[in-house]
Order: structure tokens, then C-alpha cells, then sequence
């Protein structure tokens, strides 16, 4: 429909100027997720330093160190060591903690602390991580490298002389289980009541940009600190917007409502390595060690001198346009912005279409052509992901389904959108303008932009600047400009705050989400894709079907290098585990396993054609395994003795002691059916746990207790007079009890190495 109106050889200078320029800016903004160069131990004294910090690091992931396990404890003897050889008085909290997210969970927590007194202090500064690691995991990045960060940070400050305000370095515990080092913190410690803004540093990869992806409280004056204190801010409220709506929660989640401000740091690059052995000293990045100091020292810095009873100021939106700047203001701005861009937009289409420049009809089809263009996207990704796991080992063997390198398979569905997207708008030109066929996309994202401004304004700036540019390039369209010599760098210029803000989040959602979010990442493309109607159309109209052909390709390519790229090897193993489970009272045992089907390793437990059943009788609900029956062995299992029973008028009451053996990790209490109804549950005296998680038939659990306390736990229970109390207590300890040949150099253990023993007891009046 659009007449050429200069040559084809400047048609296609235009578009070749346009590609150049729009590569240029999804450059810029694709390498905004850099953590900046690690700093060498010969760095001035008050400057932190990422190898320095390594040193912290090496002690702190030399092994594995759950809750209750001697490398546990190891750890913890080290930090103490640690922030006493700076000079302070470092604390131990030892206390029972008891998770505020799940019911009667708790866990014997060792919370390592310390203070450094300000001259005049307002408030005091928090700095947060965690020590623990998973069962199989040598919590490298998670989090030894937040720890070893709080470490170097307060060695620079000390370098640096008194500040005003305190700083109370916490290093908490349990984390993993459920953020009970933290709870026991806020619901107990003294210190809870001075401090004013917390410093929360975590990871769920090995690499990458340290991004500040949470706040709470007020943020008004936080966000300009951290454009300002910290050498290389990367935040955005995008991630604000969503992390509040999954189930996920750090350290910080704990403070939540307590009154206090704070801020959440973490990297999340290589995902696969997350609670793997692979997270060690060897794959902990120390760009991202370095990035996480940065905003420790610089922020620690900013608050140490002002008065932080004084934080309350207007919320704030922020991101960063690509590498090239980070930007803030009001988030009261986010709503008029969009409605200032929606009545420009709707503005201008009222008038082409009144004019003349518009036909109704064609801007429906042009609306047809956007929603077959991203439909079909979405559906081709669903497609392709639902058969990524008949030909893909990592889709199917590992349960979080992620791929070491996932680079191919997503450009290949990139490329395949872009192939659709392109062809649609390739075809649809036939019938209608190029400036009608990217009216529809254009309306729908400034529409967009207001109902994000209404119901998540940390969404909005997305929209609202995309959708500005958006009517730059209608305009240049409308007008005739789009064949101008000078039009390609126009319409660049144009699609620069798509390409910016809106396209790294394709990738990004990948990332933080698993391929298992293709379809969405792929879906945001192609809303991407025909926002840039304009810059499309120029393409199309310098070298036709090419431009689809051309993506085609791409699409082969990346599958081509997807195929032919190992999956698993000796550096990106592939996961495995095996569990042995055992009654000691019946002798029932197995060999279990969550593994799709046996290899060379988990054969020598399972066999080679072990069953797949439940294996309901030792808690593990509807969940199947790989099972094959095990010879039992002669295991020390949980202690259960009476410490007294006394009956008054219609109440039995008992006390119990339950010991386990050093390094257990989890202890589970359950009162068994057909025994006596409890009616209260005291944990150690002190803590009441909640009878309503009684209520569904079978076993009910009264109490998951984490780590291995060495003076045992006390149970207190009243039950009506004259019934037998009959519970079931199970432990959950790393480590199997047989020993196996070692695993082959292409595989690990994902966390399940684990012996499980439980024994039932019953006290009769």
C-alpha cells in the first residue's frame, strides 16, 4: 500500500542506517547487566576489595555447612574469629526460632552478630546475609560471598574512622529453612528496636550484575542515595513489582512491616549452579562480589552520616536506561505520564483518522495482524518448549528444568517469533498502510501504560516511554519522513526506549525464570516487535521476504547449535541423588530417588529397574520415586524419653525429651492417628504450636524442628486423661549410610543425599 517514494538503493541505505542503530541500542541495553571489575588486594585500605573479601570467602565455602552440621558450626566459629580480629565483641544468638511463613516450623538457631558504635547515633545501619548453606551446597554465592562482603565492608568503614550512626552487622542463620535466623532476630534481639535501614545481600546464581531488586518502607530517600553513593546502581521497579507477587522471600521479607527501611541486593546469573555443589569458590564470580561491596561500603557510607529517623520521603520509580544512566523520580508521576502519552497517543490516531490519514477499517486489520504476529509467537514457544522435552536431557532430568547454557534455545524462539512477526507484517502490507498496521500496537501500549500506572506503577515507565517513541515513529511515518536519508537513525532514535527498558527484559525473564517462561519472555518480544511496526516496515520495504527468511535462518541456526551442544559434561554436571529411608521399628527401608530413571551411579542403590511409587508412610505426601527395597541397617535413630507425666482432674499432662544425633538436619514430630488428641503443644518450654494443623486425616505434623540443638528439645503436651500418646519422630541427615564408588566427574548431587530414619512411640497412662 505505501508507495516508494525514493530509490531502492536509498531504501535500503535508510534501513541498513536503522539496523545499525537499533543493534546499537540493544547493545547498550543488554550490557547494562555488568558487574564491575573486581578490586585487587593492593587497593587503598578504605576501599573494599573483592580479593580481599576472597579470602573471607575461601574459609567460609570450604565445604558444605547446613544448620546443625559441624562445617555449620565451623563457619560460625570463623566469623566470630573474624569480626573480633577488627577489633569488636562479636554475639552469639542461641535461641529457638519460629517461622512467621509456615506452621510449627522452627529451627535451633546460632545468629552471629556485632556493633559498631557511632558518635552520635540516629539509628543503626544493618548489614544482612546469611551463613547456612543447603545440604549439598558449599554456599559460595549463597551466601558466603554476602557474608564475606559484610566482612571487607566493615574492615573499610573501620579504615575510614567513626561514622555517626551505628552499624550492626547480622549474620543470621537458617535462612534456608524459612528465614528463621532472621525472625529470631526481629522477635527477640535487643537490637532490633535501633535500627532504621537494613542491608540485605544475597544470590541465586554465581554471576552477574548485583541488582538491588526490593525495597521497603519508604523509599523516597533511598533510591537517590543509591543513584548517587553507588558506583554502579542496577535496580528497577519492574522488579519490585514483581517480586512482590511471588512466593519467594530473603532476609529482608522478615522486616516487612516492622517499620524499618531496607533494601534487598542480589545476583542471579547462572541459576544452575544455585544449590548445587557448583556453587563454590572456583564458579563465585568476583565481579559480582565486588559489585555487592560497592553498595554496601558506598550506601553504608551515605546513611552513617544523616539522620535516620528522618527517611519518610515521596516513593520513588527507577531503572536504568541500558548502561547509559540510571533514572528516578516520583512514582506519583508514573500515572500522568501515562495518561499524558495515552491522550497523545489516542490524541493523534482521533485525528488521522478524522483527516484521513487513518481508515478505520485498516487500523482493525493492522490490530488482526498484531495479535495473529504475537499469538502465533506464543503458541510456536509453547509448542517448541513442549517438545524441548522429548529431545532435551536438561528439560526433562532436572525438576527446576534449567539448561547450563540456554543461549541457543532462546534465540532460537526469539528467532522463530521474529520470523512470525516479520512474515505477518510482510503479508498484512498488502492491504494496509505501514502506518496502519502500527496504529493498534501503539494504542495498545499507552493503554497499557495506564492500567500498569493504576494497578502496578513500577510497571509503567515500560510502557509509557516505549509508547513515546512509539508516536515519534507513527509520525515520521504519517508524514512521509520514513524514506528520508536521515529517517534510519530517526526511527532508531524512536525505538530506543523499547530497546532500552522493554527488550532486555526477554532475556531477562529467561534468566530469573527458566525456560519454563519462554512463552512469556517470548510473548514480550513480540509485543516489542510490533510496537516497531515503523522500523519493521522499513526493513520489509528495502528487502522484502528476505527479512523473514532471514530470521528463519537465524531460527535453524540457533536449533543447529542447540543440538549440537552437550548438555551435560565434566564443568556443567548433571544432577543426581539418592535418599535411603528406614522404619526402625518395622525394619521397612528403600533406596528412593527423584531421578527420571536410573544412570551408571544410582544404579548401585536402585538397581536397574527400580518401581515408581509413593512413599506415603515416611511423610513425603503423593510425591513418586524410584524405589527399590533396601536391607536395613543397624542406624542410630531419634531419642524419645519421658521426663515426667502428671494427671490433674481430666488433663494429662507429659513432658518429652527428644534427642538426635549430632548433625541432623531436620527433626520431624508427628502425633500418628488413633492416639491421644492434643490439645497443647509446647516446644522447649517457651514456644505453642499451632493445633489447627491437625485437622486433615493421617499422620499430622506438630513440629519440623531445623538443626541439632546438643541439649535435645523438650515437648510438652496435655492430652485428656487416661489416652495414649503415640508420635512418630523422623530425622533427616546428610550423607548415606552405605558407601557407593564415587560419582563420575559428569554428575552431582542435587541436594538429596540424605538418610531418613524415623521410629514411633507410644506413652500409655
Amino acid at each position: 500500500m505505501d508507495a516508494p517514494i525514493v530509490a531502492g538503493s536509498m531504501e535500503r541505505s535508510v534501513a541498513v542506517s536503522l539496523v545499525a542503530a537499533m543493534v546499537f541500542f540493544a547493545i547498550i541495553g543488554m550490557r547494562a547487566d555488568r558487574a564491575p571489575a573486581p578490586v585487587s588486594a593492593s587497593a587503598a585500605a578504605t576501599e573494599f576489595s573483592a580479593e580481599r573479601a576472597r579470602g573471607h570467602l575461601a574459609a567460609i565455602a570450604r565445604a558444605p555447612h547446613p544448620v546443625g552440621s559441624v562445617a555449620h558450626a565451623d563457619v560460625r566459629a570463623y566469623l566470630i574469629e573474624a569480626l573480633r580480629g577488627m577489633g569488636l565483641q562479636p554475639q552469639v544468638q542461641h535461641t529457638t526460632a519460629i517461622s512467621p511463613f509456615a506452621t510449627n516450623y522452627a529451627a535451633d538457631v546460632y545468629n552471629v552478630m556485632a556493633r559498631v558504635p557511632g558518635t552520635a547515633s540516629t539509628g543503626a545501619i544493618l548489614l544482612l546475609a546469611h551463613y547456612d548453606s543447603v545440604v549439598d551446597s558449599f554456599g559460595a554465592s549463597d551466601d558466603g560471598a554476602g557474608v564475606a562482603a559484610i566482612l571487607e565492608t566493615v574492615r573499610a568503614l573501620g579504615e575510614r574512622g567513626a561514622m555517626q550512626n551505628d552499624v550492626i552487622v547480622l549474620i543470621t542463620d537458617a535462612e534456608e529453612p524459612g528465614l528463621l535466623g532472621a525472625a529470631a532476630f526481629v522477635d527477640e534481639h535487643p537490637w532490633f528496636d535501633d535500627v532504621a535501614l537494613v542491608l540485605n545481600v544475597e544470590a541465586r546464581g554465581s554471576y552477574g550484575a548485583s541488582y538491588m531488586f526490593q525495597t521497603i518502607g519508604p523509599n523516597g530517600k533511598l533510591i537517590p542515595a543509591l543513584a548517587a553513593s553507588a558506583p554502579y546502581p542496577m535496580a528497577n521497579t519492574v522488579m519490585q513489582e514483581v517480586y512482590e507477587r511471588l512466593p519467594n522471600g530473603t532476609d529482608l521479607t522478615v522486616f516487612k512491616g516492622s517499620g524499618v527501611a531496607g533494601m534487598d541486593f542480589g545476583y542471579v546469573r547462572g541459576l544452575s549452579h544455585y544449590h548445587t555443589p557448583l556453587d563454590n569458590i572456583e564458579t563465585q564470580s568476583p565481579a559480582s562480589l565486588q559489585h555487592h561491596g560497592s553498595y554496601l561500603l558506598g550506601l553504608s557510607a551515605a546513611f552513617g552520616d544523616v539522620d535516620l529517623g528522618d527517611l519518610e520521603a515521596p516513593e520513588r520509580t527507577y531503572f536504568n536506561v541500558g548502561s547509559l544512566a540510571f533514572a528516578h523520580y516520583r512514582a506519583s508521576w508514573a500515572l500522568p505520564l501515562a495518561l499524558l502519552v495515552a491522550v497523545l497517543v489516542n490524541g493523534l490516531v482521533a485525528y488521522e483518522l478524522a483527516r484521513g490519514g487513518l481508515r478505520a477499517l485498516r487500523v482493525l486489520l493492522g490490530l488482526a495482524s498484531a495479535a495473529i504476529a504475537v499469538g502465533g509467537a506464543v503458541l510456536a514457544a509453547r509448542m517448541g518448549w513442549s517438545g524441548l522435552e522429548f529431545v532435551s536431557e536438561s528439560a526433562v532430568w532436572d525438576s527446576y528444568r534449567l539448561f547450563y547454557d540456554s543461549t541457543p534455545y532462546l534465540l532460537a524462539f526469539c528467532a522463530g517469533a521474529a520470523t512470525i512477526m516479520t512474515a505477518t507484517t510482510w503479508l498484512f502490507r498488502r492491504w494496509a498502510t505501514n502506518a496502519e498496521l502500527a496504529t493498534a500496537p501503539l494504542v495498545l501500549w499507552s493503554l497499557a501504560g495506564v492500567a500498569s500506572g493504576v494497578y502496578a506503577p513500577g510497571v509503567s515507565y515500560l510502557f509509557s516511554w516505549s509508547s513515546l517513541g512509539g508516536v515519534v515513529a507513527l509520525l515520521l511515518v504519517l508524514r512521509g519522513e520514513s524514506g528520508r536519508w536521515w529517517s534510519g537513525l530517526a526511527l532508531a532514535i524512536a525505538a530506543a526506549p523499547a530497546l532500552l527498558l522493554a527488550l532486555p527484559w526477554v532475556e531477562w525473564l529467561e534468566v530469573t525464570m527458566t525456560m519454563r517462561f519462554v512463552p512469556v519472555s517470548v510473548g514480550l518480544l513480540g509485543l516489542v516487535l510490533v510496537l516497531l511496526t515503523p522500523q519493521v516496515a522499513t526493513m520489509l520495504r528495502a528487502w522484502g521476504w528476505r527479512v523473514p527468511a532471514g530470521c528463519l535462518l537465524l531460527t535453524v541456526a540457533s536449533l543447529t547449535w542447540a543440538a549440537v551442544s552437550p548438555e551435560y559434561d565434566v564443568v556443567r554436571k548433571r544432577p543426581n541423588q539418592v535418599t535411603y529411608v528406614a522404619d526402625l521399628d518395622t525394619g521397612e527401608a528403600y533406596w528412593a530417588s527423584r531421578d527420571p530413571r536410573v544412570d551408571d551411579w544410582t544404579m548401585q542403590a536402585l538397581g536397574d529397574d527400580p518401581v515408581r511409587e509413593q512413599l506415603t508412610n515416611f511423610g513425603f505426601g503423593t510425591r513418586t520415586f524410584l524405589l527399590r527395597r533396601a536391607q536395613a541397617q543397624a542406624l542410630p535413630g531419634p531419642l524419645v524419653t519421658m521426663v515426667s507425666d502428671v494427671t490433674v482432674d481430666e488433663s494429662r499432662m507429659l513432658e518429652l525429651r527428644v534427642d538426635v544425633q549430632p548433625g541432623t538436619y531436620q527433626t520431624i514430630v508427628e502425633a500418628m492417628p488413633g492416639g491421644a488428641t492434643i490439645e497443647r503443644f509446647i516446644l522447649n518450654e517457651r514456644w505453642p504450636m499451632d493445633l489447627r494443623a491437625g485437622t486433615a486425616p493421617g499422620p499430622t505434623r506438630m513440629l519440623t524442628l531445623m538443626g541439632a540443638p546438643p541439649e535435645g528439645m523438650t515437648l510438652r503436651m496435655t492430652v485428656p486423661a487416661g489416652e495414649v500418646v503415640t508420635l512418630r519422630v523422623r530425622t533427616v541427615s546428610p550423607g548415606l549410610p552405605s558407601r557407593f564408588e564415587p560419582r563420575p566427574a559428569d554428575t552431582m548431587s542435587r541436594g538429596f543425599d540424605v538418610t531418613v530414619v524415623q521410629r514411633t512411640v507410644a506413652f500409655a497412662p
